[in-house]
């Protein structure tokens, strides 16, 4: 009774027939929709549990939007502006899933892009495929960072040396022995059980 589930949805259909012009042109407009996706979540009555769950570029958001609301600052990146919301909201419990997360694996470092993602939030668990195939164009967008996605490569052993301690909120589950190199929805990977019992 005390749960509330919303769907926030934003146009992600593919517009441009090479890949990753339209990973890109996603890419921008991924900072946007995060920026309103927190300031929504900013609203929420204090000390709310918020899981987070994202698939691709929602991915990319549902991080996002764990950064702005620990009151962190989205920098400016090349054309994209900077952002912060009005305050953070240190008072509430977020947990994130991400699926096939385009987003760099390593801006959860400290001194990347979302290096207050991870202190905001109680966990993180990334549901990646190590042969996703639009992930694999990835590394050659301008707005993707030009290193393998989170989605695709999951946190490297440097990724875990440089977070320490906060490595430990982070689970990772590598999707392609169960599913191949097909793009999984988050419906679909709650068919696998280990999955589901996450």
């Amino acid at each position: 009774r005390e749960t509330l589930f919303s769907g926030f949805a934003w146009p992600s259909e593919r517009e441009l027939n090479v890949m990753y012009m339209d990973l890109n042109k996603k890419a921008k407009r991924s900072r946007v929709a995060s920026y309103h996706l927190a300031r929504f979540l900013q609203e929420s009555p204090a000390g709310s549990r918020v899981c987070l769950m994202g698939q691709s570029d929602g991915g990319r958001i549902a991080l996002s939007t764990m950064h702005l609301l620990s009151g962190a600052m989205l920098r400016a990146f090349l054309t994209e502006p900077e952002a912060q919301l009005s305050s953070g909201r240190p008072d509430l419990r977020l947990r994130c899933v991400i699926l096939d997360a385009a987003a760099g694996h390593h801006w959860l470092n400290p001194g990347e892009r979302l290096d207050q993602a991870l202190p905001a939030s109680e966990a993180l668990l990334n549901l990646r495929n190590s042969r996703d195939y639009a992930l694999a164009f990835y590394v050659f967008g301008t707005y993707t960072g030009l290193r393998g996605a989170i989605g695709r490569v999951g946190l490297n052993s440097h990724d875990i040396d440089k977070l320490g301690p906060l490595s430990a909120r982070v689970e990772q589950l590598d999707l392609n022995p169960a599913v191949g190199s097909s793009r999984t929805t988050l419906p679909q990977a709650l068919d696998i059980p280990d999955v589901a019992e996450r």
